[in-house]
């Protein structure tokens, strides 16, 4: 049995700090990754042997350096866009 986590603060505070992560599908914060906004690491199907395979292929420095990132998702993760993006939806909803 799999269980859903709305959002892992754990990934997204990573990501903000521009640490690349490994989580699942079934972590909300893994639609941040797919989503295009921030691309900072790995979103696994299904958690038993890929992430013992993704964890033991980053503790290889030289696989790990290809996801290191030039800077942080902080300014796509950031309160000030959360809240821009709802009061946005709020908009488009009031008719």
């Amino acid at each position: 049995m799999h269980r859903y986590d709305p959002a892992s603060k754990v990934v997204i505070e990573s990501l903000m700090r521009g640490t690349p992560v490994i989580t699942i599908v079934f972590d909300g914060a893994a639609d941040l990754m797919q989503g295009g906004d921030c691309t900072l690491g790995r979103v696994l199907d299904d958690p038993g042997g890929a992430l013992a395979a993704a964890t033991t292929q980053w503790a290889d420095p030289e696989t790990r350096c290809l996801y290191e990132p030039n800077g942080s998702c902080a300014e796509t993760l950031s309160m000030a866009r959360h809240v821009q993006r709802l009061e946005s939806i709020s908009t488009e909803l009031r008719i």
